[in-house]
């Protein structure tokens, strides 16, 4: 006999819309008063299952290894609510002891061979950086397939850092990826680093700075190279317009304000309908 589902609102638990309201991420976008973004449910489960293409996310073969704190999407989203919710096992260390001692996330993966972690820039040169010797004795990172640069803006150098000082312990460059993300989209607008090395850009610093035009340096040019990384290409359900101060679309490489279309856009932010109508067109 097939089982039947119990009926929760008869037994008097809660039923949720796909529409409703099932958490607040506090967001300021890097400036500003803090929001609370809300996100319905509908919204993170088309997230997490986009993301978890655009990562090739393997529920019978991948393990997260994870220091990152709750209150921040990076943490919440990628960290935790995605593998509790499609069921990838998880190693979760508190955030205040990775900064005590950074070899430890490294020793969880190496003890329960992860192969998926997220950091934000400034984590790779601290653990570079911090990391003693002796505590990456009997140490294996082969297991990796992608630590993702996210959060922060994402350097290069700090890249090479990290895989230079921990490549005796199988530390790949190709395990390097990147990750372009906010709360009001759940998490992940872009991936990059999955299915090929993921692109270093080098545009001229002036024509940067004044002509906010990232342009490449002619054959034979001497100028200031200005080293970027790419943050790869949107994920599947997300469209990306760069737009001006008009909100005209600009050509490539044409530095100007983000816009995007989603499906795993917030409802709005909370009890503020004015910073909803500002954001939302």
């Amino acid at each position: 006999m097939e089982p039947v589902a119990p009926d929760w609102a008869e037994l008097g638990g809660a039923v949720a819309q796909a529409q409703d309201i099932a958490l607040l991420q506090h967001s300021s976008g890097s400036t500003g008063l803090q929001k609370g973004v809300a996100l319905s449910h509908r919204a993170i489960f088309n997230q997490l299952e986009a993301y978890g293409r655009a990562i090739r996310l393997n529920t019978g073969g991948d393990l997260i290894a994870s220091w990152l704190p709750l209150y921040h999407d990076m943490g919440l989203i990628a960290s935790f609510v995605l593998p509790v919710a499609l069921g990838v096992p998880l190693v979760l260390r508190s955030p205040f002891d990775w900064v005590r001692a950074p070899a430890r996330l490294l020793q969880a993966i190496s003890t329960y061979r992860a192969t998926l972690c997220w950091l934000p820039n400034f984590a790779y040169n601290f653990s570079a950086t911090r990391v003693r010797e002796r505590d990456l004795d009997g140490l294996d990172l082969s297991s990796m397939r992608a630590f993702v640069n996210c959060s922060e803006p994402m350097r290069a150098a700090s890249h090479r850092m990290f895989v230079e000082r921990f490549a005796a312990i199988g530390v790949r460059a190709e395990m390097m990826t990147t990750c372009y993300a906010m709360a009001e989209n759940v998490f992940a607008i872009t991936q990059g680093g999955i299915d090929a090395p993921v692109v270093v850009d080098r545009p001229v610093a002036r024509d940067l700075r004044e002509d906010r035009h990232a342009r490449l340096a002619l054959p034979g040019e001497t100028a200031e190279i200005v080293e970027m990384l790419s943050a790869g290409g949107p994920i599947d359900g997300v469209m990306i317009r760069i737009v001006d101060d008009a909100n005209v679309p600009l050509a490539d490489r044409r530095i100007g304000e983000i816009c995007l279309r989603s499906d795993s856009m917030l409802t709005g932010y909370y009890h503020r309908d004015d910073a909803t109508r500002l954001s939302i067109r």
